[in-house]
Parts: C-alpha cells; sequence; structure tokens
C-alpha cells in the first residue's frame, strides 16, 4: 500500500522517536540501525525538513531530529510530506485520473467513503503512538 519511501520515512521516524530527546541524529546512524541504505534515507529527509516534520542541521555535529512533538505528526502527515496528495486522490480502481466526481466517475461513490476513513485513520496515527507499540 504504502511506497518504499513512506516506510522507510515512517520507520525512521518512529526510530527517531524512541531515541527521545538526546539531540540531533545522524541520518547515517538512523540508516545503519535499521538496515536502510543511507542514499535513499538521505534523499527523503530534505522532504520531512521542508514538511515541516524534522529539522537539520549541517556540519559537525549536526544531524536530524523533530521540528514537533512526535504525538504531533500523524501518518499522513509524514505520506503527504513524501507522495503529495497523489496517495489520498488517486482511485485505486481506475487507470486514467478523474476528478473523483460521482457524475464523472463510475467508481467515487465507491472509494471517496472509503478514502475518507483511510485518511481519518491516518490523521489521527502519530509517530508517537506508533513508537510506543513498539517500545512495548
Amino acid at each position: 500500500m504504502f511506497s518504499q519511501a513512506v516506510k522507510y520515512a515512517v520507520s525512521s521516524l518512529v526510530e527517531l522517536a524512541l531515541r527521545g530527546e538526546k539531540g540531533l541524529v545522524k541520518i547515517k546512524d538512523l540508516a545503519r540501525d535499521l538496515g536502510i541504505p543511507y542514499p535513499f534515507l538521505a534523499k527523503i529527509f530534505p522532504q520531512l525538513v521542508r514538511a515541516g516534520i524534522v529539522v537539520s542541521t549541517r556540519g559537525r555535529g549536526g544531524g536530524v531530529r523533530f521540528a514537533r512533538s512526535p504525538h504531533e505528526v500523524s501518518l499522513a502527515d509524514v505520506i503527504h510530506a513524501i507522495e503529495g496528495e497523489r496517495f489520498f486522490n488517486d482511485c485505486p480502481l481506475n487507470v486514467d485520473a478523474c476528478e473523483g466526481h460521482v457524475e464523472t466517475c463510475p467508481y467515487a461513490d465507491i472509494w471517496d467513503s472509503v478514502r475518507d476513513r483511510l485518511r481519518e485513520f491516518m490523521e489521527s496515527l502519530t509517530i508517537g503512538e506508533l513508537a510506543e507499540r513498539r517500545r512495548g
């Protein structure tokens, strides 16, 4: 369901949340500890910075940390940062792009309610909650 980039972003943010307020964490360390290719993860973090999910500091002693509490960062925020609105607007039942209106799309009445429930769920689930579940 999610792209590899979204999975890596969520995994690295959960790990960052588990490390708590210990200061800045190097992306290389996250990549190593999670078994994620560093070049791939290094391309994901600028998107998370632009979305205001994390802040990044360059140079010696630099790294990344949350811009706000992990309990304020929803799964939807992360998906939006990586995939944009496309994830929430694309219809999995139609190859052609459509406006998602019942008048023009024969699947809109089926998909709209499912999409709305998925969005609601992803907006309610936070990185902080995922970290707590992983912690046990």
